[in-house]
């Protein structure tokens, strides 16, 4: 092995490289010299790469390093894939294992060749509890870098067995499915791991008994084959006598049925088809991965004990093969191994839970829209139905997307940018630490509809389209653990402002999504899935909401359009390009998935000091605009430069975050319409003539008012004039109807009042109706003056 020197002018790697494997039918990519990762996104579509465009690539990237892609279909109807093995305890079992042709070394393990039956999928196979897989399986994913790249700890990866590129495909050597399965027992059995890492205390004997009596005997391989590769384990220069008995230990466990499932005593292994156990919940129930749907099932002790519960988990050659004695299957032997395997899981958070949608794990991105299901020691991955993102689709192109969107006569330019920022953000909503959601207003004739439906047609792979009339359990329930963008249109159609703030309440609880919701089950019982999508509401007009809702939705208004026809046909025919270009849009997101997240960050850090969730969520919705259309990280230079340019709009914008609860409570008071005698006055309007009064001294207006009967209007409204000021009464009648209709129905207005400057709570006191209540002492200050130039005395 050599260090890597810098490569010398003539040491074009992947041009000379790319073409030796173009020649044999094998799909590669270039690499960044001296690391794993890829130059290009979308590396996956390179199987299919034309002849020009590999050259085109060869030309761009001459002296990168080379990565080869898995799934590349052979001419027999096999898959080109490799086995990759990180822990170097494990060498020796994977050649024995396969009889490599061709593989490479790098810092530690070895990567193997080999082909793979159609519809062979990728896997990882990991020892319990640990985050490394002791194994992978690239077949239908996967990429691996290649000699003589550089592994970047600085050598040379080299090669074991032939180049790769002397090798006809076809001849290396075959993985199949009994094989598979034999390589995920002996990988994920602790027995196997600890022979593996040796050590001089090593109890070969035991270890060797217990692997072979954990099932692997029950597989239909020949046990001479078996016992040779499972001596592989056992660490170089051993010199017991375990290698002379694996092969008897392995007859005796076939004879004796060892390991078979629960009914001889083994343990549990749900294998490729068996549910998975994730654990139990605190009521007692036991969560499973279902395999063969891709659901998350929860069941009780009694019920996991009846073949009926049984078959809801597993296909029923799965318990015939594990579970059978000469009465039929055992579901009482099956369930209680299924309740031991979840025990030993642990308590099972539900909010783990991960729908379809992009996510961020452990600095990786990893997409859940179908095929194989991400597997996680920390999360539970769920896709029952796949949605089908086609890469060979109708392409668009994002500088079209934002022209489009610039049509529309908005009341500020820079709310085109920012919607695009949306569309581009809301399909990677899972993987977003903080979701900006947008609300669309316009009247009849602004071009909403329009807008509204080009959108829906860019997302249309991936969104959650629903009536603006939708409830919020009904929203919840169609979303469930996916992190999609949901877009409701004509919100305020029914005019039903219950409803209207529930749906604001789970859009609140979706922008951080830190909180897990409950949702019903048919069972009466509760999951909780965490909501991470992101809105886009459409209505004639803004919903009035809170300040804490105001710092999570960025209003976009548009105005009516000039009936000019020019850009109407222009709007037309760019909209038509949008059908059917849901995939392309889609995975250009999802390929910038890094590149978003870095540009946010980078906002964050050179954005003008105001409100942290005003800045939050303009870093947002800017950082994904500009990585789309420009298909890069954003660095801090440019980042301010697009700051400055918006900068108006975003300050019109930090307006809202400018108010808080307080305020907003205080105004709603103060704005009040009085009834009776004094209708069409305010409330701040008696207020304010209390205050003049008292100031000047005088008990009396030239009008007739006296400070008494202004006292006694507002009396009966449950607040006191004090001389400092007025008293708010906690609780009384007059006052919940005041605040009927607001966020402060439920009687808490005097929590928000009492974080007015100044204010203090009262000891109890009497208001009118004979209410006793504490209250609220609001300072005379903050009573406003009102358009008044002077007082009539």
């Amino acid at each position: 092995m050599s260090k890597i020197e810098p490569a010398a002018d003539s040491e074009n790697i992947f041009e000379h490289h790319d073409t030796l494997y173009e020649k044999i039918g094998l799909a590669a990519t270039p690499i960044v010299l001296g690391d794993k990762k890829p130059l290009i996104t979308g590396w996956t579509k390179h199987r299919a790469f034309a002849p020009t465009q590999r050259q085109k690539l060869r030309q761009k990237y001459s002296k990168a390093s080379i990565g080869l892609l898995a799934g590349t279909a052979l001419s027999n109807g096999n898959l080109f894939g490799f086995l990759d093995g990180d822990h170097p305890g494990f060498t020796e079992f994977f050649c024995r294992l396969v009889d490599p042709v061709s593989g490479k070394i790098g810092q530690k393990g070895i990567t193997i060749f080999c082909q793979f039956a159609g519809g062979t999928k990728s896997k990882k196979v990991r020892q319990k509890g640990a985050k490394a897989p002791v194994a992978e399986l690239m077949v239908s994913s996967g990429m691996t870098v290649i000699p003589p790249s550089a592994h970047p700890s600085g050598v040379r990866y080299r090669w074991h067995g032939k180049p790769l590129h002397e090798v006809d495909p076809c001849t290396l050597p075959m993985l199949d499915e009994l094989r598979i399965e034999f390589l995920t027992k002996v990988c994920s059995n602790p027995s196997a791991l600890a022979m593996a890492e040796g050590g001089p205390d090593l109890k070969a004997h035991d270890l060797m008994l217990a692997l072979t009596s954990s099932g692997i005997a029950m597989l239909d391989l020949d046990l001479g084959w078996m016992a040779h590769c499972l001596n592989g384990l056992l660490p170089p220069g051993y010199r017991g006598n375990t290698a002379d008995e694996t092969l008897g230990m392995l007859k005796s466990a076939r004879e004796k049925n060892l390991g078979k499932g629960a009914v001889s005593g083994g343990g549990y292994e749900p294998g490729e088809l068996g549910p998975i156990p994730l654990g139990y919940l605190p009521d007692g129930r036991f969560v499973f991965f279902e395999q063969t749907r891709h659901l998350i099932v929860v069941e009780t002790s009694t019920r996991l004990v009846v073949l009926g519960t049984l078959l809801n988990l597993a296909p029923i050659e799965f318990w015939a093969r594990n579970y059978s004695t000469d009465k039929g299957i055992s579901a009482t032997a099956a369930g209680i191994e299924l309740m031991s395997a979840g025990r030993a899981k642990g308590g099972f958070d539900e909010g783990s839970v991960r729908g379809r949608g992009v996510y961020i794990e452990n600095g990786q991105v990893v997409r859940n829209f179908g095929g194989e299901i991400p597997r996680s020691a920390s999360y539970a991955y769920i896709c029952p139905i796949p949605l089908k993102i086609d890469a060979n689709g109708k392409q668009v192109d994002p500088a079209v997307v934002l022209k489009f969107l610039q049509l529309f006569n908005f009341a500020s330019s820079s709310a085109a940018f920012l919607l695009f920022g949306w569309l581009a953000s809301a399909v990677i909503c899972g993987a977003l630490e903080w979701r900006t959601h947008v609300f669309i207003t316009g009247a009849k004739n602004t071009g909403k509809t329009t807008l509204v439906n080009a959108m829906h047609n860019l997302l249309e792979k991936i969104v959650v389209a629903l009536d603006g009339q939708s409830t919020e359990a009904g929203i919840r329930q169609k979303l469930g653990p996916d992190s999609r963008p949901v877009m409701l249109d004509e919100f305020e159609s029914d005019q039903n402002l219950g409803r209207m703030r529930q749906v604001i309440k789970l859009i609140r609880s979706s922008s951080s999504g830190n909180l897990a919701i409950a949702r019903g089950t048919p069972e009466g019982k509760a999951l909780e899935f965490t909501i991470r999508a992101s809105f886009l509401l459409a209505a004639i007009n803004a919903m009035a909401v809170t300040a804490a809702d105001r710092s999570r939705i960025v209003n976009l208004a548009l105005t009516k359009h000039d009936n000019d026809k020019a850009r109407a046909r222009q709007i037309v025919e760019l909209s038509q390009q949008f059908e059917g270009a849901s995939a392309s849009w889609c995975l250009r997101a999802m390929d910038l998935t890094a590149e978003i997240l870095a540009s946010i960050k980078t906002l964050q850090r050179v954005f003008p000091p105001c409100d942290s969730r005003h800045a939050l969520n303009m870093s947002t919705l800017l950082g994904a605009a500009w990585t789309m259309l420009n298909g890069r990280e954003i660095d801090e230079t440019n980042a301010e430069v697009l700051i400055q340019e918006h900068l108006p709009f975003i300050d019109e914008l930090a307006e809202a975050h400018d108010q808080d609860d307080a305020v907003e409570c205080w105004n709603a008071l103060l704005e009040y319409p009085l009834q009776g005698s004094r209708e069409g006055q305010l409330v701040g309007e008696v207020l304010g003539q209390i205050k003049r009064l008292s100031e000047a001294g005088r008990d009396v207006r030239r009008d007739g008012n006296s400070l008494k009967s202004l006292t006694t209007e507002i009396e009966r409204l449950g607040i006191k004039w004090d001389g400092k000021g007025i008293i708010v009464a906690n609780s009384h009648r007059a006052l919940r109807e005041i605040f009927r209709g607001t966020q402060w129905e439920a009687g808490n207005w005097g929590d928000s009042l009492r974080r007015l400057p100044g204010a203090t709570g009262t000891k109890q006191k009497r208001f009118s109706e004979d209410t006793r209540s504490l209250g609220t002492l609001i300072p005379a200050a903050l009573i406003p003056e009102w358009d008044q130039p002077e007082l009539p005395y």
